[in-house]
């Protein structure tokens, strides 16, 4: 979650969060007028394209996309399913690439940039965390800034 106790946030900025879970979502942005939420699956390559065309047609643009949410699972990785990997490396690797291509258009025009936020497991090991190492390639979206 992106901490709404930044200056810039007080001023013209506007933040877009996504996730899963809507009622998270919803408590979140109650106490911060300039905060929107969507609800959207960082591993669905089609979510990628919905969040950047709403907030572009919400705010009229697109300043900066932070690739924040990640996946993982605690348990030993014998245990972990074909699934369970495929769903984690949706999020963790495939994912801040559909969004970013989505929004390079519109980062171009307002000069804006990305900014990838990765975990501290993809850089040391740590028991049960094997399916948490990877996220250190890549993050994913997390929250989307317009003015």
């Amino acid at each position: 979650m992106v901490s709404l106790r930044r200056p810039a946030l007080h001023g013209k900025a506007r933040v877009v969060i996504t996730g899963r879970r809507e009622e998270t979502l919803k408590a979140a942005s109650r106490s911060h007028p300039v905060m929107d939420y969507l609800v959207a699956d960082a591993g669905n390559p089609a979510d990628a394209e919905r969040t950047i065309a709403t907030v572009v047609s919400r705010w009229g643009r697109l300043d900066v996309l932070v690739n924040n949410a990640g996946a993982g699972a605690i348990l030993p990785l014998s245990q972990a399913s074909s699934e369970q990997i495929t769903e984690i490396f949706a999020v963790n690797v495939v994912g801040p690439s559909p969004l970013a291509t989505a929004a390079l258009p519109h980062l171009k025009e307002s000069v804006g940039t990305i900014i990838n936020v990765s975990s501290t497991f993809g850089h040391k090991a740590a028991a049960l965390l094997a399916l948490c190492s990877e996220q250190g390639s890549a993050g994913t979206h997390d929250a989307v800034l317009g003015t």
